[in-house]
């Protein structure tokens, strides 16, 4: 036994004791502050005979910590061809609410994409997927505006998307990001031809109308429920994003007690929300972090006691790590309705505040194909877990990878890809509380 620590391993306080956690090795120990001088001298290679008979050390070689394989770091797609066999399809810029903090409510143009741009796109991610071996073709669609406002579209595309992948003997796997204001018709269209829906619904009726009204003015909560019903009824999984601002932030575990009660959904995904768009001027109706994690903290225990999944965006992977927050940084493959390739959600037009970071290609109509600048798409790429200079020492940096990086240029307010971590402080202690949560549950 050489008691080598081949591990990354980070010292979590935690009262009077500490958290010892290995990411990689997704090792959490909970130990007291005798432990941690003994852990440095692992660290600096300076071990003792006496400590390989110490509990503390024989949990870390059985976890593989100490004297383990070489553990394996999440991959990135740096230097990687791009052959992505996915796509989210930005249909169009329309919308039936007025969502009052709308990320993309200070759009001018009318746009809704061309079916020859759609269907270029997944013939695109078709040849790419009989080319790799892969089975599953996956299209997605999702806003700058409402996708169901370009309703012929969405459903000649499905069609087609369905066409293609019988023809190539794939398997089609479809969703949709919808504010869920549809008719019982189109609710049910969207039920038995999609895979996955993803909602909108900020919570109880009193917060959902305030926040999330119809364009005319009327409410909109009434309608997503019976939305949600009908998928329900089909079987058809979905699961609700909540936007949380300063004047809801304590009511999260209340209103994961609402979604438990009135729907069944497979998820809660709670977000802050982001002065931009219709909200641009607005920080102060942001809740501090320290607001967000403390009821987040709440409402996920909630979650666990009636069997509700809760998430925040900047808090996965626990289970085999993350090297990027999101797919921008890897294979993204977005279309937008004026036909450019974009790797961001929020980059949904040539109107969009970070359009030039994030677009990396166009479809040219005369060829019919997608012109593509990978070298800007390697850009991209680089930013990562790795070459996050502020996330190298922090034990959040495989569950955030140095969270979303629009955040990050808001903050601070540029744009530059080697800015991280716009919501720290509510990542550490939301993270710090699940490991917390994870030792309890092992212990019980």
């Amino acid at each position: 036994m050489t008691l080598k620590l081949n591990s990354e391993v980070f010292l979590v306080p935690d009262g009077g004791s500490y958290i010892v956690y290995a990411p990689l090795r997704f090792t959490i120990l909970k130990v007291s502050p005798q432990h941690v001088n003994l852990l440095v001298r692992l660290k600096r290679g300076r071990p003792r005979k006496e400590d390989a008979d110490t509990d503390f050390v024989k949990s870390l070689v059985k976890a593989g910590v100490v004297d383990g394989k070489p553990e394996s770091k999440p991959p990135t797609c740096v230097g990687k061809s791009y052959a992505p066999t996915s796509v989210t399809l930005l249909l169009t810029s329309r919308c039936n609410l007025a969502c009052v903090y709308c990320y993309a409510g200070r759009q001018i143009r009318d746009l809704v994409m061309p079916l020859k741009t759609g269907m270029a796109a997944i013939d695109y991610i078709a040849e790419n997927c009989k080319a790799r071996g892969q089975g599953e073709l996956e299209i997605g669609f999702h806003g700058g505006g409402e996708p169901t406002m370009a309703w012929k579209e969405l459903q000649s595309l499905i069609g087609y998307a369905k066409s293609i992948a019988k023809e190539k003997g794939l398997e089609l796997r479809s969703g949709i990001a919808t504010n869920g204001c549809l008719s019982a018709e189109k609710a049910q269209w969207v039920a038995d031809n999609l895979a996955y829906v993803n909602i909108s619904l900020d919570g109880p009726p009193r917060i959902q109308d305030r926040h999330r009204p119809m364009k005319n003015g009327k409410r909109s909560s009434k309608v997503i429920r019976r939305t949600m019903q009908i998928l329900e009824a089909a079987g058809t999984p979905y699961g609700i994003q909540a936007t949380v601002t300063k004047d809801t932030v304590h009511e999260m575990p209340a209103i994961v007690r609402y979604f438990s009660r009135y729907a069944k959904p497979n998820i809660v995904k709670f977000e802050p929300v982001c002065a931009c768009g219709r909200y641009f001027g607005h920080e102060r109706n942001i809740p501090l972090d320290k607001q967000f994690a403390h009821f987040f903290n709440e409402a996920y225990e909630v979650g666990v006691k009636l069997g509700l999944r809760v998430s925040f965006s900047a808090v996965r992977g626990f289970e085999h790590g993350i090297s990027v927050f999101c797919g921008a940084f890897a294979e993204p493959f977005v279309v937008t309705p004026d036909g450019n390739v974009s790797a961001c959600y929020e980059a949904y037009s040539t109107e969009a505040p970070y359009a030039d970071m994030f677009f990396f290609g166009r479809f040219d109509v005369g060829t019919q194909k997608f012109v593509l600048d990978l070298k800007k798409l390697e850009k991209l790429r680089r930013r990562n877990v790795y070459t996050l200079r502020r996330c190298r020492n922090c034990f959040c940096k495989y569950t955030c990878a140095g969270d979303c990086a629009t955040r990050a240029f808001r903050r601070a307010g540029r744009v530059d890809l080697t800015l991280a971590g716009a919501r720290c402080e509510a990542i550490r202690a939301i993270t710090q509380h699940r490991l917390k949560s994870i030792l309890e549950s092992a212990t019980a």
